[in-house]
């Protein structure tokens, strides 16, 4: 009489089966890491390789970073740009606009990151060196001659009513000058700026009506005539 397999045997034999299966299709593919980096789960990014090296010297405008990383789902930026990629490869040209050039290179798998720094050495011609000179020197006499410019120019406003005023109140500011000279009033100037504007007041009345003391300062031959401080700050809070 034949003996009958056991159930657990059979489970054991489906569990084998389905491995190899499984085993048999990964190797299927072309690159078994490929498989590997669409696995749900995240792996800390892996740089197969980078160049060029750190402080690399050349004598160019541009140069060309590239390298491999792994998982191939992994998101490469070179100075906060993503880098396209290719199964994992990527290659990106970056300008070299100064002798000591850096970028920030970070690799990023999901919350997996690696950051690296490449430093790139520009080497300059003789000529590139001579342009160099006078582009800094052309914007540095720019600079001399706005600075120049600005000088005699507030030379120039100190002499007008607006300039009189500020001179003799450093704390006002510019515009704040130009609106007394002009004879405008508005809410939130001090009332030394009207005095400025109309000399000193006709009256100055004080009233406390339970939350301390009020002011009003009048100019009867003006119009709006009376200016009211509420909170003693020497603030305009309003006027009639």
């Amino acid at each position: 009489m034949k003996k009958k397999p056991s159930y657990k045997g059979l489970f054991l034999i489906s569990i084998v089966t389905i491995l190899l299966g499984l085993w048999m299709f990964l190797l299927s593919y072309d690159d078994f890491g490929y498989a590997y980096d669409n696995l749900s789960f995240a792996r800390e990014p892996e740089i197969i390789s980078l160049e060029p090296k750190n402080f690399f010297s050349i004598q160019a405008d541009n140069i060309i970073i590239k390298g491999e990383v792994r998982p191939e789902k992994t998101v490469v930026k070179i100075n906060n740009k993503i880098v396209p990629k290719n199964k994992g490869y990527f290659s990106y040209i970056v300008e070299l606009p100064e002798e000591k050039n850096e970028f920030k290179i970070i690799f990023l798998n999901k919350d997996k990151v690696i950051k690296k720094t490449l430093t790139i050495i520009r080497i300059f011609t003789l000529e590139e060196i001579a342009e160099l000179e006078r582009i800094k020197n052309e914007e540095k006499d720019k600079i001399i001659a706005e600075e120049e410019r600005k000088v005699k120019e507030f030379a120039e406003w100190e002499k007008t009513k607006a300039g009189q005023i500020c001179k003799n109140h450093s704390e006002w500011q510019r515009e704040d000058c130009e609106k007394i000279a002009d004879g405008k009033i508005w809410i939130g100037m001090s009332i030394f700026m009207v005095v400025e504007t109309r000399g000193n007041p006709t009256s100055v009345n004080v009233s406390n009506y339970g939350q301390g003391d009020q002011r009003q300062y009048c100019w009867y031959r003006y119009n709006p005539s009376c200016f009211y401080d509420k909170n003693e700050d020497n603030l305009v809070d309003s006027y009639n």
